[in-house]
């Protein structure tokens, strides 16, 4: 008698998977300071060189938060599953390259901050993003690898709704970069409170 297609299934408990990708976030969030320092040569410190370095103080704290609202919804999901297939691991793999590679499209929006730099950087959070709902719709599926099997549709829906606000947010904005970049930048603030309204839920 051949076993249940889930049953056949090879799966891992989700440890390592946590502790890498925390582990990256981790790296990926500190390699964005990187960036944050004077010109060469400015002598003595004094405030009125921070202005120079506004572009890229803002860039950190955007992406900080980025980062940060995608770790928070990675964990929300991965906190939710006790195992996970092959396939989910290399979904987590193309999430993680997707946040890895952050800084450098906030390095060329803190340079530049053009309609292309913006375009660059809202692509890539939307990719990282994708791979986020990709992974979350494979894991889902599978009620068996849930820590609480139990789980009401509607929770799990919830969660799904929880990862489409990122990338509609960086979807939206694009349109905007081809008028003016700066309001692109500016409809990025309201990930802030939308995130925090949809924890609340």
């Amino acid at each position: 008698m051949s076993l249940p297609r889930e049953a056949s299934v090879p799966t891992y408990p989700t440890e390592r998977a946590a502790a890498l990708s925390d582990g990256l976030f981790s790296i990926a969030a500190t390699l964005l300071v990187i960036d944050v320092r004077l010109p060469a040569g400015a002598g003595e410190f004094h405030w009125a060189m921070l202005a120079e370095v506004a572009p890229r103080i803002l860039g950190y704290l955007i992406s900080f938060l980025v980062i940060g609202q995608l770790w928070v919804a990675h964990h929300r999901k991965l906190r939710l599953v006790e195992r996970i297939d092959a396939r989910g691991l290399w979904l987590n793999l193309l999430f993680l390259m997707f946040v890895a590679f952050i800084p450098f499209p906030t390095a060329v929006l803190s340079e530049h901050g053009n309609r292309d730099a913006v375009v660059l950087y809202a692509l890539t959070i939307v990719a990282a993003s994708s791979m986020l709902i990709l992974l979350w719709a494979h894991l889902g599926r599978h009620r068996e690898w849930l820590v609480q099997r139990d789980t009401l549709a509607e929770d799990l829906r919830r969660e799904r709704l929880r990862t489409m606000v990122v990338p509609a947010v960086f979807v939206l904005s694009m349109p905007l970069a081809w008028h003016e970049p700066r309001w692109a930048m500016y409809s990025w603030i309201v990930l802030a409170p939308m995130a925090w309204l949809l924890g609340r839920r």
